[in-house]
């Protein structure tokens, strides 16, 4: 039985990059992203029986059960879970609506949670593991980026 890991914006950036080497490693790979365009592009210049992909918005709870519940269905057990879904709204905290702070921190905070809860109980299962990226504005942040940063 393959070793599924989900990858979280797993179709861009460095989620692209970390999807495309466990997939080297030998790992089945269950691509999630928000963002159909990147998806689509993805999965045209990388198709492999190993690689699967789907859209998920990781900040919206049923998704996130629904795609988890999709995996264990389909695939059976999943190793490990990537949590690297980031969004970014890089503007002044004066013309930065609180809906956009909301979506940043739905995003890039809540999702992780939303992912980890609901993977959890599979991965306890199999011994798995969770890597959460973040980013080094955690520690140093720049101008305009405060959502992001928190």
């Amino acid at each position: 039985m393959k070793r599924n890991i989900i990858v979280t914006g797993g179709a861009q950036g460095i989620g692209e990059v970390t999807s495309l080497q466990l997939l080297k490693a030998g790992y089945g790979i269950i691509i999630w992203d928000n963002d159909s365009e990147a998806l689509e592009e993805m999965q045209a210049g990388h198709e492999h029986e190993d690689l699967h992909y789907r859209r998920v918005d990781v900040s919206n709870e049923e998704e996130v059960r629904a795609a988890i519940q999709e995996i264990i269905a389909k695939e059976g057990v999943i190793y490990g879970l990537v949590n690297n879904a980031m969004i970014a709204a890089n503007k002044t905290i004066r013309e930065l609506s609180l809906e956009e702070w909301n979506r940043v921190v739905a995003v890039n905070l809540t999702g992780p949670f939303l992912c980890t809860k609901y993977a959890a109980d599979e991965l306890k299962k199999t011994k798995g593991a969770i890597v959460n990226i973040c980013s080094t504005r955690a520690l140093q942040s720049e101008p305009n980026t405060e959502a992001y940063s928190a």
